[in-house]
């Protein structure tokens, strides 16, 4: 898996769901990861200034971005989703059911522009 989408992002944030019936996690502290054991909120560029470039691969970024901390995420039906805020789906991809350990690198750690996700089964 190697693929790229560009997304605007309402609200600044995308989702990165291991079900669809995922719990999503509790966004009260500053930050830009927020995790559930089945679910990640990723911040990002609001829509209003522009798309955000989100790379999902197995290898860690080719360019030089800012290592976040990885997360693990239940991934029960061998897929991983990613979302808007409102539901709507940006891309689907299919990933060994399990867990998955996801590496997040991204360019600003204020509004990212570009967030590089490495997918790991575990």
């Amino acid at each position: 898996m190697n693929v790229t989408v560009h997304a605007p992002l309402p609200n600044a944030i995308f989702l990165v769901l291991g079900s669809q019936e995922a719990t999503l996690p509790d966004v009260t502290a500053d930050g830009l990861v927020w995790a559930s054991e089945d679910a990640l909120i990723i911040g990002g560029t609001n829509d209003m200034d522009g798309d955000t470039t989100i790379h999902v691969s197995g290898q860690e970024p080719a360019q030089e971005l800012i290592p976040l901390a990885p997360q693990v995420i239940r991934c029960s039906a061998g897929e991983l989703t990613l979302e808007t805020v409102y539901g709507d789906k940006v891309s689907q991809y299919e990933v060994p059911a399990g867990t998955a350990r996801i590496g997040i690198w991204v360019d600003d750690l204020r509004e990212p522009g570009i967030v590089h996700l490495q997918v790991i089964s575990t």
